[in-house]
């Protein structure tokens, strides 16, 4: 079956024909939100408040239930709210981490210790084949990274290795939160410990933590609903102090 282009109008009338609550005395200015928001996304907010069902041919049936225009739209604009607070926090924890990692590798192995794995990474945690997968995979995104950063200093020699590759301290303001996550995963116990202790916890809650939150990051900046998203594995809590 082709799908078929309609009008915004029409857009309006499904909602209103599938049980929405439709103000109709303001249809122009939500058929303006149409315009600017999209169908399917607006769609995507309502779905919490519908009833889906599929007939033996296969035909989709949907029943909205107690819920207006109105009230969708708002939460399309609550979830964009909410995602631009959490990526602002996200920065700051990403920022602080980034800093207090770099500090961390450069004491122990120097400028460019970090990128020889084999001599840093735990290898309780990852075989020797594992730990070179994982290095070449790094540096192979560390080039593209690095070609893209507005960071003028990863362009002075005094900055860079044989290979080209920056400072410990320059590079972790190159990577992207889920590289820096990657990395930490990578540390031995000892470092990790000393990483987790900058923040009162665990290593264990540590790593925890920071996974969820490049999931949580991952969505607020590729634009999806974070108001009715639920984590499949959750991180690891502390229990309340009794």
């Amino acid at each position: 079956m082709n799908a078929e282009s309609i009008s915004f109008e029409k857009q309006l009338d499904l909602f209103s024909e599938r049980g929405m609550k439709v103000n109709r005395e303001n249809k122009e200015k939500n058929i303006g939100k149409l315009k600017t928001i999209g169908y399917y996304r607006l769609k995507e907010f309502a779905k919490p408040y519908s009833d889906i069902t599929q007939s033996e041919t296969g035909e989709i049936s949907i029943k909205y239930n107690n819920i207006s225009f109105d009230n969708i739209v708002g939460r399309y604009y609550q979830d964009k709210n909410l995602r631009m607070f959490l990526l602002h926090a996200i920065e700051k924890i990403e920022v602080s981490i980034k800093t207090n990692l770099a500090y961390i590798l450069g004491k122990k192995y120097g400028a460019f210790g970090y990128l020889n794995f084999s001599h840093w990474a735990s290898k309780k945690k990852y075989s020797k084949f594992e730990i070179l997968e994982k290095e070449y995979q790094f540096k192979k995104q560390l080039k593209k990274s690095i070609k893209k950063t507005s960071i003028d200093d990863v362009n002075y020699d005094k900055n860079k290795e044989a290979d080209g590759f920056p400072s410990v301290w320059i590079t972790m303001n190159v990577l992207m939160f889920g590289e820096m996550v990657n990395i930490i995963d990578l540390l031995p116990s000892k470092s990790l410990r000393e990483l987790a202790s900058k923040y009162d916890c665990k290593g264990e809650e540590f790593i925890s933590w920071i996974k969820t939150l490049n999931l949580v990051r991952n969505i607020c900046a590729h634009n999806s609903n974070i108001i009715d998203f639920k984590l499949k594995t959750k991180p690891i809590y502390r229990k309340k102090m009794v």
